[in-house]
């Protein structure tokens, strides 16, 4: 197995200034990362990204629209990747992504619609996002009838703490030659956050229960295996003298199911040009010693009972 390549989130990047956005973009092709994840519910990150023309330089991914009625409809699919182009300024992205499901609209018509866009040249590559294995299934076998673009991307959920999918969704995904693309990897910020912190009321940052962000992460982490295993985990980062978040980042990077042979990434996001620099000169130190791989497998196990599966379906079907 291969490291994964990385790829930047740029969920955050619409509360940058314009001279700390350019910094950022300068920090990505510092250490060669060239690929840049977007959505069309991310909060202005579309509109900053085709403001700097990011997509002359840099390859761009976006989604389809996402919390909205009927978002994977044919009306809903054609409006929302022009607004996206247009916004992004350009002709074509690299993966488009349907980004969560939608139990409203027929996969028939989805699909189909998705292979129109794919014909008139709107992206290269189909993706799918935040599906169950059995919908990947039937997506995949309905586009493979219809003789057109099948799925060849899936982002997903995948951190320390939160491994499920190993069981079911990785083996299909590997059976059906989709490339796996984790967001998350750092839990929202769970790895860099005090436990005790996590599990008073009412929290702070993204963890603020006062903020929609905040009541998702509550739900997803505040479980008493979960905050017990950032306290392991807190332990065990101080030990071999390195930060919680570079152990997140190196195990996901270097011990995780992920290949870079298979075509996988990690998607890494940042809030500021310093710690986006930070998290890339921390995956050079490479991987971890054995002993703290076996450690992180154990704090696997003390979670795995209450670990999340991703945002969508642990907390947004549930809205």
């Amino acid at each position: 197995m291969s490291p994964p390549k990385y790829v930047f989130g740029s969920h955050q990047i619409d509360g940058l200034s314009n001279e700390d956005l350019k910094a950022t973009l300068d920090i990505l092709k510092k250490y060669d990362v060239n690929h840049i994840d977007t959505a069309r519910v991310y909060p202005g990150s579309e509109k900053r990204l085709g403001s700097i023309n990011a997509a002359a330089s840099f390859t761009i991914d976006t989604k389809s629209p996402s919390f909205t009625a009927k978002p994977l409809s044919r009306d809903s699919l054609i409006s929302g990747i022009e607004q996206s182009l247009s916004l992004l300024k350009t002709d074509q992205v690299d993966i488009h992504y349907l980004h969560t499901p939608d139990k409203d609209t027929p996969i028939e018509e989805t699909v189909d619609t998705t292979q129109e866009l794919y014909r008139q040249g709107k992206f290269k590559r189909f993706g799918l996002s935040n599906f169950l294995p059995d919908d990947v299934r039937k997506i995949h076998a309905y586009a493979k009838s219809t003789g057109g673009v099948l799925p060849t991307v899936y982002q997903g959920h995948y951190h320390a703490f939160a491994r499920t999918i190993e069981k079911d969704l990785f083996p299909l995904l590997r059976q059906l030659e989709i490339a796996f693309y984790a967001y998350s990897p750092l839990a929202g910020g769970f790895f860099a956050k005090d436990p005790e912190e996590v599990a008073s009321k009412p929290g702070s940052g993204r963890f603020d229960l006062s903020t929609p962000s905040g009541q998702m992460y509550d739900v997803l982490y505040n479980k008493a295996s979960t905050v017990q295993g950032l306290r392991e985990w807190k332990k065990l980062a101080e030990k071999i003298g390195i930060s919680s978040v570079a152990l997140a980042y190196r195990w996901v990077v270097f011990h995780s199911h992920l290949d870079g042979g298979k075509g996988d990434a990690v998607i890494i996001g940042a809030s500021r040009p310093a710690q986006l620099e930070q998290t890339l000169k921390v995956l050079e130190d490479g991987p971890l010693d054995e002993e703290t791989v076996r450690r992180v497998q154990e704090l696997w196990k003390l979670v795995e009972a209450e670990a999340p599966l991703d945002n969508y379906n642990d907390y947004v079907v549930n809205l």
